[in-house]
């Protein structure tokens, strides 16, 4: 049986530990406005309608700029963005709805949650039930419904909720029912 040099041995071990570190590192900017872009064209509602936007990434923060066509493609937008590994946050305050005067603060509010929420269950280690709890933003208060199997994911759901830039308050009413047994709202409104 050969022996593997040990100079040859510390290099392999050294490309192992690189190439660990290169996965576990964060996404730089381009990356990450690569990905976003990626999301949009896949996305059934995006990738069929002409939006004008300019899509921009700085210290994992994602920047949209420029006129889409409803709230539901803004909102969509937001989410996908969001729910980005490795974004920060998303910066809307350039993006505007054609022919609307309406503030869209509350609505980008919401897409943020949902986006939260959307990560932390594809990437995160928190348990969260991302698709049966509710959002909706009124005034920068945050309404979370819905059901829930735990109450671990009605805590993390609100803890993420509560991170969200822009968010004033959180108020939740969660049914928690794991295999209906031991049936219970969680309600702070």
């Amino acid at each position: 049986m050969k022996r593997i040099p040990l100079l040859a041995a510390l290099f392999s071990i050294f490309i192992l530990c690189f190439t660990q570190a290169l996965a576990n590192s964060p996404l730089s900017d381009e990356a990450i406005t690569s990905k976003v872009k990626s999301k949009i064209m896949q996305d059934p509602l995006l990738r069929n309608t002409q939006i004008n936007v300019n899509i921009n990434t700085n210290n994992q923060v994602v920047s949209f700029s420029g006129v889409v066509n409803s709230e539901s493609e803004a909102s969509t937008l937001v989410e996908l963005a969001q729910s980005t590994l490795d974004v920060k946050d998303v910066d809307t305050s350039d993006l505007k709805v054609k022919d609307s005067k309406q503030p869209l603060s509350d609505t980008f509010i919401t897409a943020k949650v949902k986006g939260e929420f959307l990560r932390e269950k594809l990437f995160g280690d928190k348990d969260i039930s991302a698709w049966t709890i509710n959002v909706e933003t009124n005034n920068g208060v945050v309404y979370l419904t819905g059901t829930s199997e735990s109450k671990t994911q009605v805590e993390n759901a609100i803890k993420l909720a509560k991170a969200v830039s822009g968010v004033k308050e959180v108020k939740f009413r969660v049914k928690v029912a794991r295999d209906h047994i031991d049936n219970f709202e969680m309600t702070n409104y």
